[in-house]
C-alpha cells in the first residue's frame, strides 16, 4: 500500500480502498454461493 508515502492518504483514495474491498468480499462471497 502506498499509505506509508503520506501521498495518497486523501479521503478519496481511502473511499476508493474501502469500495474495492467491499468489491473483492462481495465476489468472493458470489464465488462461493456458487460453488454450493
Amino acid at each position: 500500500m502506498a499509505r506509508d508515502s503520506g501521498t495518497l492518504t486523501c479521503p478519496f483514495t481511502d473511499s476508493i480502498q474501502k469500495k474495492l474491498g467491499e468489491f473483492q468480499n462481495t465476489r468472493k462471497e458470489i464465488e462461493d454461493n456458487s460453488k454450493n
